[in-house]
């Protein structure tokens, strides 16, 4: 997995209003975050429009906006969805354009962590962990409190008052 601006871009978006629209969004390459969105597998972006092909288009692209690096974001799940391949990245599309739960999670996933995100392109089919209703968020953050010997329940320092 690279950095997003190490590949080239499949296609180039015209510039102007495209391109402000995803700057805006926090893209550091808006030109090629519009060609990756735009493209095959995604296909979540009509250039000629200069707007998401569909209201759950539409979703997954302010979500992309929302990642911590929306940039790496986009290639990852670009990276992603050419691994998954065949007819599970329709299922793939169609579970982050419904489910804002699942979107959250593997988008801010993916805009977190280049590892992360290689992990998933290299099993492709572990982006179903996302889906699991035993899923248990809360559970995350006690297992890193635990780890830190901090307290998940004193949200202001997680010590009460203890010094560690």
């Amino acid at each position: 997995m690279t950095k997003a601006d190490d590949r080239p871009a499949d296609r180039t978006a015209p510039p102007g209003r495209m391109n402000q629209r995803f700057a805006r969004l926090g893209f550091v390459n808006p030109d090629r975050a519009a060609a990756v969105l735009a493209a095959p597998p995604l296909s979540w972006w009509d250039g000629e429009a200069s707007a998401p092909v569909s209201p759950g288009a539409a979703a997954v692209i302010a979500a992309l906006g929302r990642a911590s690096d929306p940039d790496l974001a986009v290639n990852a799940l670009a990276d992603l969805a050419r691994a998954v391949g065949g007819d599970d990245v329709q299922l793939l599309r169609a579970t982050l354009e419904t489910s804002g739960q699942v979107r959250s999670r593997l988008i801010n996933l993916l805009g977190a962590s280049i590892e992360l995100g290689a992990h998933l392109v290299a099993y492709p089919d572990h982006w179903h962990v996302m889906v699991s209703v035993d899923y248990d968020a809360d559970g995350v953050a006690r297992r890193l409190a635990d780890a830190v010997g901090a307290d998940v329940t004193d949200l202001v320092t997680g010590t009460r008052g203890r010094r560690v």
